[in-house]
């Protein structure tokens, strides 16, 4: 991507880097760190024409996902959307990030996440 003088990195974090949640300490901390680092890399690379954004998600349908069956009834309440995202929910960011159309952005964080986060309080 340096040499080429342009370029997208979008990476892919969680919805429990932006907010506190028991229980998730460990994954909370990588994530956030992720999050922390794609905003550095940003600065640093903007000048190469490399654009470093990130996405994200909240709980999507995946099967760690199934494996918080016991959690899943608590998620769905905090869920204003009433529902867990999908793989395809994800479909409308990566593109925009990843092609021209985000040509101006980096430094981006992209929640998409049925708006878990602004309900989790």
């Amino acid at each position: 991507m340096s040499r080429i003088g342009r370029g997208s990195i979008i990476n892919i974090s969680s919805s429990s880097a932006l907010r506190a949640a028991g229980t998730l300490s460990s994954c909370a901390s990588s994530k956030a760190a992720l999050l922390h680092r794609g905003s550095v890399m940003a600065l640093e690379l903007a000048g190469k024409g490399i654009r470093v954004n990130t996405i994200c998600p909240g709980n999507i349908e995946t099967d760690m996902q199934a494996s918080l069956a016991d959690f899943e009834q608590v998620l769905l309440e905090r869920t204003p959307m009433r529902r867990f995202g999908r793989p395809e929910d994800l479909d409308g960011a990566r593109p925009l990030l990843a092609s021209d159309a985000g040509r101006y952005m980096t430094g981006a964080v992209i929640t998409v996440d049925g708006g878990q986060t602004l309900a989790w309080i």
